[in-house]
């Protein structure tokens, strides 16, 4: 505490920083994970790193983000990337919307450059509070707070905060605070905040024996923190999807430019007709996406060479194509099908596949 002295009237100076953001800046500097987006300050590498990192694990993402800097290496070459290869260069990582205004903030950058405040940086497509805290702090080293999952379970916490933290009231208290306990350089505090819910502040049991800033946590029972809204419960759909085939290629469509999927390649979805034969069933399973799963069965079905359009070899497919996840099953065992020679073997009746 200093004491200050303003014409005849004595003032305290108190610092209000909180006591464990030191601490928790010293355990960072030892225990952080050497991730490749963190070996340098470059905004195109924090933006991208943290838009993969929205909806995949920091370990299963970093395949993809190298894969994804050597076909774009600069933000300009995003910007001029086409359709097909951005998609496919994605593939694996989901929310296929992400890299698609991923892009088109890339063609607004590569115009205008790189906007560098917290507020300016939100007005580009597919960037919200937590991604422009996030390039505002650790590459432009402004003081930004970047509130992702990670912060808001650690300083539910550390305040002993018993509401929703999914509420905007919640959120923003919780901004500040960490706004309150920033030390320089900022962007290492949020990574270092973002590290420490990673590692050890985790969900469910936390490692509180090895947590840097124990002994400024108010919780009595972190484990039941943080407060979160009931989930809602996902809805459900029956899925039919038909892989036809001239027995060497594979029919594939894209799907519509909006909705679930958009843009991306498919198989049609429809019933089997009665009077078809030749087919072959394919393993059915269920694909979850966020708010809904889909129950699918599958047909291979044979057609004569030049019925269809749109039909691509397997070695085509994989060179080129993004192929979502919720297909991929199918792909693969009709695939092992083909390669088998099964396609012209006794048809299979026309059941619901298992």
């Amino acid at each position: 505490m200093e004491t200050e002295r303003i014409g005849e009237t004595v003032q305290e100076t108190i610092n209000l920083t909180p006591g464990f953001s030191r601490p928790l800046m010293d355990w960072y500097q030892v225990h952080h994970r050497d991730l490749p987006f963190r070996r340098d300050r470059e905004p195109y590498h924090i933006w991208v790193s943290e838009i993969m990192a929205q909806q995949t694990r920091i370990e299963a993402m970093v395949q993809y983000y190298d894969r994804f800097m050597t076909l774009f290496p600069t933000v300009q070459d995003l910007a001029a990337a086409d359709e097909d290869t951005l998609h496919r260069a994605w593939q694996g990582l989901g929310y296929y919307s992400r890299v698609r205004n991923l892009q088109k903030a890339a063609q607004i950058v590569a115009r205008e450059g790189m906007p560098r405040s917290k507020k300016e940086l939100q007005t580009l497509p597919g960037i919200g509070p937590y991604t422009a805290g996030a390039i505002a702090s650790i590459s432009f080293g402004q003081k930004a707070a970047a509130v992702d999952g990670n912060v808001l379970r650690v300083f539910a916490r550390l305040y002993n905060i018993r509401e929703d933290v999914m509420k905007p009231a919640v959120k923003r208290k919780i901004e500040t605070r960490v706004l309150d306990a920033m030390i320089e350089p900022y962007g290492d505090f949020n990574q270092a905040i973002m590290e420490l819910g990673a590692l050890v502040c985790t969900p469910g049991t936390p490692d509180c024996a090895g947590c840097p800033v124990n002994q400024w946590c108010l919780a009595g029972d972190p484990a039941s923190l943080p407060v979160l809204p009931e989930k809602k419960r996902k809805t459900e759909e029956k899925k039919t999807f038909l892989v036809y085939t001239d027995g060497q290629r594979i029919h594939l469509e894209k799907r519509p430019a909006k909705g679930l999927l958009a843009g991306l390649y498919g198989f049609p979805e429809g019933a089997v007709p009665e009077d078809l034969t030749g087919i072959h069933a394919l393993p059915g399973y269920d694909h979850v996406f966020t708010h809904k799963i889909w129950h699918i069965s599958g047909w291979l079905v044979p057609v004569d060479e030049g019925t269809l359009p749109e039909m691509y070899t397997p070695e085509e497919i994989e060179a080129g194509m993004a192929v979502p996840t919720a297909f991929q099953p199918l792909y693969k065992a009709a695939c092992s099908l083909l390669a088998e020679g099964t396609i012209g073997r006794q048809p299979d009746s026309v059941n619901t596949p298992g």
